[in-house]
């Protein structure tokens, strides 16, 4: 486990984003992914500006493998914009057995050295 201590000002809770490049429900944006990625870019802005470290809850996708192969690269852009590597949770909607592995759209976050993930073995 890297232990790596961190300087900044203070940490923000964010729970689940559900990244999603399918709309659920009755949610009535005209882009549902364009409205999470720009939460989730407004978050990286308000850290940046504020010396936080983002912490992720959880679920950052909405089911473990995401096929927008797009969806997944601007995500990976926005979170290349932090300025302190976000921390997330692994949630039950980023696994599709009981931990995460490499057929799972999270793992790929984690190589990219994008998110710092928090895992149970």
């Amino acid at each position: 486990m890297d232990n790596t201590k961190r300087e900044c000002n203070g940490l923000v809770f964010i729970g689940d984003p559900h990244v999603s490049s399918i709309k659920p429900g009755r949610r009535m944006d005209e882009d549902y992914s364009e409205t999470i990625l720009g939460k989730i870019q407004f978050i990286a802005d308000f850290c940046n500006k504020n010396d936080y470290v983002a912490v992720f809850l959880g679920d950052m996708y909405d089911h473990s493998i995401e096929k927008d192969e797009s969806l997944k690269v601007r995500l990976l852009r926005v979170l290349k914009s932090f300025k302190h590597m976000p921390v997330s949770n692994v949630g039950n909607h980023d696994i599709t057995n009981r931990v995460l592995t490499d057929v799972d759209s999270l793992r790929y976050l984690q190589e990219a050295n994008v998110i710092k993930l928090c895992e149970n073995a």
